[in-house]
C-alpha cells in the first residue's frame, strides 16, 4: 500500500506518494509539536484528519511556507481539505507532466485557498483564461526552454563538480529555476569563493546575494562583467546594493575592451586607488589611535569598577557584622550588583576567572551586537565589554548561560588564553569560576576547555529533551583538551565562556554549577 508523504519546509509543503517501505508515522499529542514530515496511508489520514491538520498548522507556524508542491494531480482534493485553513499559502506547483484535468481545475477555481500563482505542465486554453481572469498567474512548464541553464553554464556533470567548485558564473539573467539550482548547489558546496555575473540586473543581483547570505556564505567575491554599458547605466542602483552588502562581499566590476578604449576604466581606477589609499592611511591612523584610547579607558573603567565593588562588599560586610571573608566565592554580591545597576541598568552579574585579568561586571542587552563595541558605560569602545547572550534569562539561569568577550590584549577576555596552559588548567584553584548574580553567589566547576573552528553548535541555551541536552554535554566534554574527570547530568546548569582565537577559531570554556 502506497503511503502519502507530507513534508513542511521553510517555503513549501510537499505532498507526494512514498514508494518506499518506510514505517508509517503515528501522530499523537506527544509528537505533534515536533514533527515536520509524516508518512501515512490515505485511510489513516482520512481517519485522523484533525490530527493531520493540526500537524500542518503547527509546522507551518514555525516555518511559514507559502507554496504547496503536489507530486500527482490525484492528491489535489486531499491537499485542499488539509490546507484550506493555512492563510499564507498563495502558490500551488504540480510536478506531474500531464495536462491539468477538469476535476483539479474545478477544485482550484473554488478558491478555498485563495491561490495567486499556479504552476503545471499544461492546461486547456479556456481554463487558463478563466484562471487569469480570477487574478491567478499561471506558469506552464512545457513552455520553458531554459531548464538547467545554471547547471549547464557551469559544466556540472558529477557530484565532484559540485563539491569542489570555487568559481561559478551566471551567463544570463537567472530565472527562478536557475536560482533554485544555485540554492541547491550551495547546500553541497563549501568551496565557493567567486561568483561571476555576465549580464547585470539589479533584482537578480539582490536575489543572488540574498541566497548567499541565507546559506551563511560571506567574503565571496562578486565579479560583474560590464556588457554594453549595462552596469554603467545602473551604477547608482548598483552602488546602493554594494553599500548594503559590502560587509559581507567584495565587489569587482570587470570592464569590456570597448569600455577600456574610452579610458573610462582608467579614470575610475586611478580615482579609486587614490581614494582607497587616503582611506587606508586615515583608517590606520584612526584605528591605532582609537585602539590606544579605548584600551586605556577600558583599563581605567575596570579598575574603577573593581574599587567600587570592593567598597560595596566592605559596606555589606560591616552591615552584617560578619567575620573576615577571605574567599571571593563567599562574598555577597547582592548589594554590589544592585548598586552597579544604578550605573548601568543592564548589569546582570559579576564574573571572576582565577589567575587571569577577568574580573568584571557582566551586562546583557537585547542583542549580541551592542556590547561588542560599547563598554560598561555604554560608550563606544572597540574593545567592547563582557556580556551575556541576549537569549539567556539572568534571573532564572538557563541550561546553558553564555558569556562573551573580545580577545583584546589585557582587557575583557584578552587573558582567557591562559586557560590553554597546562600549568593553569591542572591547578585545582583555577578550575572554579565564580559568576555571581543579583539573586545568588555561584561556583562553577570547569569540565571542558577547547579551541574550535568558528561554529555555533555550542551556543544553544535551552533543549527540548533530556536526550538532546545529554548529547550536548557529552559533545562539550569530549572536545576538552584535558580530562577534568567531572561528570555532567541533564540536571546540571552550565556556564559557557566564549571568545575569538586567531582569525577563524573560538576559545571556549564550559563549567557546571556546583553551588
Amino acid at each position: 500500500m502506497k503511503k502519502i508523504s507530507i513534508e513542511v519546509n521553510t517555503q513549501e509543503i510537499i505532498f507526494s506518494f512514498n514508494k518506499s517501505s518506510s514505517k508509517q508515522t503515528t501522530i499523537d499529542t506527544s509528537n505533534i509539536e515536533s514533527l515536520n514530515k509524516i508518512n501515512c496511508s490515505y485511510e489513516y489520514i482520512l481517519k485522523n484528519m484533525g490530527l493531520v491538520i493540526t500537524f500542518l498548522k503547527n509546522s507551518s507556524s514555525r516555518t511559514n511556507p507559502n507554496k504547496l508542491i503536489i507530486e500527482k494531480y490525484s492528491l489535489t482534493g486531499l491537499v485542499i481539505q488539509l490546507t484550506e485553513g493555512l492563510e499564507n499559502i498563495d502558490t500551488i506547483i504540480f510536478k506531474e507532466k500531464e495536462t491539468l484535468s477538469k476535476g483539479v481545475y474545478d477544485l482550484i477555481i473554488e478558491d478555498k485557498l485563495k491561490i495567486k500563482n499556479l504552476e503545471c505542465y499544461n492546461i486547456d486554453k479556456q481554463m487558463l483564461n478563466n484562471l487569469k481572469n480570477k487574478g491567478i498567474k499561471v506558469i506552464l512548464k512545457n513552455e520553458i526552454t531554459f531548464v538547467n541553464t545554471f547547471m549547464k553554464d557551469n559544466n556540472f556533470n558529477t557530484h565532484a563538480d559540485l563539491y569542489g567548485k570555487t568559481h561559478i558564473t551566471f551567463n544570463k539573467v537567472p530565472n527562478e529555476y536557475d536560482l533554485d539550482d544555485f540554492t541547491n548547489f550551495l547546500k553541497l558546496n563549501k568551496s565557493l569563493t567567486t561568483v561571476g555575473i555576465k549580464k547585470y540586473d539589479d533584482i537578480a543581483l539582490a536575489k543572488i546575494l540574498g541566497i548567499l547570505i541565507n546559506n551563511k556564505r560571506k567574503h565571496v567575491t562578486i565579479n560583474i562583467y560590464e556588457n554594453n554599458n549595462d552596469i554603467v547605466d545602473k551604477i547608482k542602483t548598483f552602488k546602493k546594493i554594494k553599500k548594503r552588502y559590502k560587509k559581507h562581499f567584495k565587489f569587482k566590476i570587470i570592464y569590456s575592451e570597448s569600455y577600456k578604449n574610452k579610458n573610462r576604466k582608467k579614470k575610475i581606477i586611478k580615482n579609486s586607488i587614490t581614494i582607497i589609499l587616503i582611506i587606508i592611511i586615515l583608517s590606520v591612523i584612526f584605528y591605532f589611535l582609537n585602539a590606544f584610547i579605548s584600551k586605556k579607558h577600558s583599563e581605567k573603567l575596570s579598575s574603577k569598577l573593581n574599587e567600587y565593588k570592593e567598597e560595596k562588599l566592605k559596606e555589606e560586610q560591616e552591615t552584617k557584622k560578619s567575620q573576615t571573608i577571605e574567599s571571593i566565592y563567599d562574598k555577597d554580591f547582592t548589594k554590589v550588583i544592585s548598586e552597579l545597576k544604578k550605573l548601568n541598568e543592564e548589569t546582570v552579574g559579576w564574573l571572576n576567572v582565577n589567575n587571569t585579568k577577568i574580573n568584571y561586571p557582566v551586562v546583557k542587552h537585547d542583542n549580541n551586537d551592542f556590547y561588542l563595541t560599547h563598554d560598561f558605560e555604554k560608550k563606544y569602545n572597540i574593545y567592547g565589554w563582557v556580556f551575556m547572550d541576549y537569549r539567556n534569562n539572568a534571573q532564572n539561569l538557563n541550561q546553558n548561560t553564555i558569556i562573551y568577550g573580545h580577545d583584546s590584549g589585557d582587557v575583557t577576555f584578552g587573558t582567557l588564553y591562559k586557560v590553554l596552559n597546562k600549568s593553569w588548567y591542572t591547578n585545582k584553584n583555577n578550575q572554579i569560576i565564580t559568576f555571581n548574580t543579583a539573586s545568588e553567589n555561584i561556583k562553577w566547576q570547569i569540565f571542558s576547555i577547547y579551541k574550535i573552528k568558528e561554529t555555533n553548535d555550542y551556543l544553544t541555551t535551552e533543549f527540548e529533551t533530556t536526550k538532546e541536552y545529554t548529547n550536548f554535554l557529552n559533545l562539550l566534554r569530549n572536545r576538552s583538551i584535558h580530562n577534568f574527570n567531572i561528570n555532567t547530568s541533564p540536571n546540571d546548569k552550565i556556564l559557557t565562556l566564549s571568545t575569538c582565537y586567531g582569525n577563524n577559531e573560538r576559545l571556549v570554556v564550559h563549567a557546571k554549577k556546583i553551588s
